[in-house]
């Protein structure tokens, strides 16, 4: 009686009982981190950006409108929001980007020898070059959370108007900056400074 198994047979039972051969469980392991950090990637991209619509001023404002001091209070709410948000989703795919690149080391390093898995080292070179989308996106969002908490800052600036309508132009000005920023901080605060000036050499 021949008790030799059939190839494909012995890697069903294999399969099943949990036992499989390095390079496989590599493969399969790292294809279910490719898929988490994938999805990871296109909840991140489309996370962050919930910002108040800017309402319109009326022309002639009755005695005691406060259109201004409500946007500006909406806008300090949602920036601080928008802050915080894009700090977990810096800090998320900074994690990523270590996994991937320590990740992708280590199997580099173990199977560097005539005897490593080749697939192993594939995925090891993959997930090293993987790792840069990660930095970048965490970059990015760590500029993000910058540029919405100096929009925070702003539009407090913006509650401490005496005037309904300074508020609101401090506000409006404020988000103008914001959205053409793409995370730089330092873009708010010139376009607050231009308008003080030119608040300035009006009043002259």
């Amino acid at each position: 009686m021949n008790s030799t198994l059939p190839s494909h047979n012995l890697s069903s039972i294999l399969h099943r009982s949990g036992v499989l051969p390095p390079a496989r469980r590599h493969t399969e392991a790292l294809r279910a981190w490719s898929i988490t950090a994938t999805s990871c990637l296109c909840v991140s991209s489309l996370l962050g950006c919930s910002i108040p619509n800017t309402p319109t001023y009326p022309a002639t404002p009755a005695p005691g409108t406060t259109v201004g001091a409500q946007f500006c209070q909406k806008l300090d709410a949602d920036a601080r929001d928008v802050a915080n948000l894009q700090t977990t989703l810096a800090f998320g795919t900074a994690i990523l980007a270590a996994a991937a690149l320590g990740s992708g080391t280590y199997l580099t390093a173990t199977n560097s020898g005539d005897d490593g898995s080749k697939t192993a080292r594939r995925w090891g070179l993959g997930l090293t070059l993987g790792s840069a989308p990660f930095i970048y996106l965490s970059t990015a969002h760590a500029g993000r959370a910058s540029a919405a908490a100096r929009l925070g800052e702003a539009a407090n600036e913006g509650l401490k108007e005496k005037e309904d309508r300074d508020a609101y132009l401090k506000c409006t000005t404020a988000k103008g900056a914001w959205v053409s920023s793409k995370g730089d901080a330092s873009k708010i605060v010139e376009a607050l400074n231009a308008e003080t000036q030119k608040e300035l050499e009006k009043a002259r």
